[in-house]
């Protein structure tokens, strides 16, 4: 009779250990869901500097005349032959003339 209990006892402690491990829910699931997690959160953490950027030079473009005007002049090509357009951000647009 109390071989039989041991035998209950180890074959319900062994599914037990098993179901913790191995299950749909176990440990090994969790720790790969804790590292998949962390990859992405870093993931998300680049994106938001990299869209915090882009919101910064969104808003700058938006508010600057100087970078409005650097910008309308390179995209209709009204730069002329040698000459360079030189843009310093907070500042005004200084154009250098290369010709001699």
């Amino acid at each position: 009779m109390q071989r039989n209990i041991f035998i209950c006892l180890c074959i319900l402690i062994t599914w037990f250990i098993y179901s913790y491990l191995f299950g749909s829910n176990g440990q090994l699931v969790y720790n790969e869901l804790t590292k998949t997690i962390a990859k992405q959160q870093a993931i998300n953490q680049e994106a938001l500097i990299r869209n915090n950027n882009l919101i910064s030079r969104v808003n700058y473009v938006k508010g600057s005349k100087a970078s409005f005007e650097a910008n309308v002049r390179y995209n209709l090509n009204l730069i002329k032959d040698g000459e360079k357009v030189i843009f310093f951000p907070d500042t005004k647009v200084f154009i250098k003339n290369d010709k001699k």
